[in-house]
């Protein structure tokens, strides 16, 4: 029961401790226990349970929107620009705004693969130029040993007008030295094993040197010259390469025309290089520029056997060329934080080639020979295994972007012919094409002169 009730707080207060604004005091007793209930005080607000802060997620990486191990290389670059500030923070402002189905076309302009097609291009100039000397040689082979081919005596007399006898023409040596020039046109569609679009490749230019006859069989000469090619890979991005070459050639025959034979070529080059990369995705548009130089070497070892019946001159061949291909250091210009800097790389090409050939002796007068010829070959690559090409983006991480090995295995044909005139002259023109292979389609044309005196 309760002891006593007061209406205000000013009692309980006093005597009992009791706060608040309570408007109903009641004191209890329960023996020697004395409590007041103060049944209009408010309900006390529990104190909340502090909020624990979220833990942070990893930072997104670009890698996740990478669909081949180029792409991860490149994307794993960028992921280096977060929070770089400057220029990045703006190449990372336009990767954040695309969407998943473009990231690929992104890393596609940002990569440098267009560097890729530099070694290619070099390779397969050097295979149509090393095929056009094994067709020259060839056929002054055949043109200057018409005797022994057609089986005429060396003094065997001819009937003329006038009933005058002569000893037919001999195209054989008057002199030992001679000088030639050889140009050329090459157009060719590559795409560097899969990894870039097919792009269009126009070259020209000739070479030139001295030529010394040691005897019938033997001969002698060195050469230099210049090759300019233009390449076009769409989108904005192209190539120039100004290029000089030089090395030296002989020939060997020891049948004078008939039987086993023998070419042999060393040289080299240099490559002048000036590239416009465009670098082109939602956001983003610039072009890089670059000057790197490129170092050749090249070797070539031809050999066959030539049988004859009649006029003609037919056999097998084969050889093995091999050329060396380093790059200088790359340092691209205007495209800022996205310009590719590289200390260069280097890469081999060996291709192996076996074929037939057959040729045709036609006197066309007294003072003229002409030789038609078609070749037929098989050709197999054996080197340009993927290689890495190593760099970095705006002077940031290091990277690869890795090569593909070619299509291995492509037919190489050739058609033409040469003229032999007044025994001091010869003339060839041929057309060369290497088909049946989905990374190369090659098409060449030459046309070379030699002046005896």
């Amino acid at each position: 029961m309760p002891l006593f009730s007061y209406g205000t707080n000013d009692f309980a207060a006093s005597q009992f401790g009791v706060s608040g604004q309570p408007t109903n005091v009641t004191i209890f007793t329960n023996h020697d226990i004395v409590y007041v209930e103060n049944t209009n005080a408010p309900t006390p607000t529990p104190t909340p349970k502090p909020t624990p802060s979220p833990i942070p997620s990893p930072t997104p990486s670009y890698t996740e929107y990478a669909q081949n191990a180029n792409q991860y290389q490149v994307a794993k670059a960028l992921d280096g620009f977060v929070g770089a500030g400057g220029d990045k923070s703006v190449i990372v402002a336009a990767l954040d705004n695309l969407t998943p189905s473009q990231y690929s076309q992104a890393f596609a302009a940002i990569m440098p693969t267009l560097y890729q097609s530099l070694s290619s291009i070099a390779f397969n100039m050097a295979n149509s130029q090393n095929n056009d000397f094994i067709e020259r040689m060839s056929g002054i082979r055949t043109s200057e040993n018409g005797d022994s081919v057609t089986g005429i005596p060396e003094n065997a007399p001819t009937i003329q007008n006038n009933g005058q006898s002569s000893i037919p023409l001999r195209s054989g040596l008057n002199s030992h030295w001679g000088m030639f020039t050889d140009l050329n046109g090459i157009y060719s569609q590559q795409n560097s094993g899969n990894m870039l679009p097919n792009y269009n490749v126009m070259s020209g230019g000739g070479l030139a040197g001295p030529v010394y006859h040691w005897n019938p069989n033997f001969s002698t000469g060195i050469y230099a010259g210049y090759e300019g090619s233009y390449v076009n890979y769409g989108g904005g991005s192209n190539l120039k390469d100004n290029s000089v070459r030089f090395g030296l050639f002989g020939t060997y025959a020891p049948g004078g025309g008939k039987g086993f034979y023998v070419d042999a070529l060393a040289g080299g080059g240099y490559h002048n290089y000036q590239v416009t990369r465009a670098i082109n995705f939602p956001g983003v548009s610039r072009t890089a520029n670059s000057s790197p130089g490129a170092g050749e070497l090249d070797a070539l070892l031809a050999g066959g056997y030539d049988f004859h019946k009649g006029q003609w001159t037919f056999g097998p061949l084969a050889s093995g060329q091999y050329t060396y291909f380093a790059a200088n250091d790359v340092n691209e210009t205007g495209a800022q934080s996205l310009d590719f800097n590289s200390s260069g790389w280097q890469t081999s090409s060996f291709i192996s080639n076996l074929g037939v050939h057959v040729n045709y002796f036609w006197q066309a007068t007294q003072n003229i020979i002409v030789v038609p010829q078609i070749n037929l070959s098989w050709q197999h690559e054996f080197l340009q295994n993927p290689y890495d090409i190593n760099g970095s983006l705006g002077g940031g991480s290091q990277f690869a972007n890795t090569t593909q090995a070619p299509l291995r295995d492509s037919l190489y044909t050739g058609i033409g012919f040469t003229v032999n005139l007044y025994k001091k002259w010869n003339t060839a023109l041929f057309y060369n094409a290497s088909l049946g292979n989905s990374d190369l389609v090659s098409q060449s044309l030459f046309w070379s002169v030699e002046m005896r005196f």
